[in-house]
C-alpha cells in the first residue's frame, strides 16, 4: 500500500497492485483459521490420549488394590511362628478363608464405589463413541 501512494504507476498497474494486495489478505486470514483449526486438532488429540492413559492407570491401580490383600496375607502366612499357619487344618482353612474372603470384599467394594464394573466401562465407551 506504501509503495503504491509513494510511487506513480498507472490505473492499470494500482488495480493489479491492489488485487495482489486483496489475495495476501485472503490468505493471511485463511493460514490464519488454518492454524488455529489445528491448535484445536491437537487439543482434542490430547485430551483423547490423556483419556486413555487414564483409563490404563485405573486399571493398574485396580490390580493393585485387588493384590494388596494377598500381598499381605502371604507376608504375614510367611513369617517363621510355630504353631501358624498350617499345623492344624482348621488354621489352614481359615487362613484360605480370609484370603479368599479380603479379596472379594475389594472386589465388591470397588463394584459399589464405581471403579470396576458397567459404570466404569460405560463412560469410556461414551467418550470412544464422541470421537468416532
Amino acid at each position: 500500500r506504501e509503495f503504491m501512494a509513494l510511487s506513480d504507476l498507472s490505473t492499470e498497474q494500482k488495480l493489479w497492485f491492489r488485487n495482489i494486495i486483496d489475495h495476501q489478505e485472503r490468505l493471511e486470514k485463511e493460514v490464519s483459521l488454518l492454524h488455529n483449526e489445528m491448535i484445536a486438532l491437537f487439543d482434542v488429540l490430547w485430551g483423547a490420549s490423556g483419556f486413555y492413559a487414564n483409563e490404563q492407570i485405573k486399571r493398574l491401580t485396580v490390580i493393585a488394590t485387588v493384590g494388596l490383600p494377598l500381598a499381605f496375607w502371604t507376608s504375614f502366612f510367611g513369617m517363621n511362628f510355630e504353631v501358624l499357619p498350617f499345623r492344624e487344618k482348621w488354621l489352614f482353612a481359615a487362613g484360605l478363608s480370609a484370603m479368599i474372603l479380603s479379596v472379594v470384599s475389594v472386589i465388591i467394594y470397588l463394584r459399589r464405589v464405581g471403579v470396576v464394573g458397567s459404570r466404569a466401562n460405560k463412560s469410556a465407551k461414551q467418550f470412544s463413541s464422541q470421537l468416532k
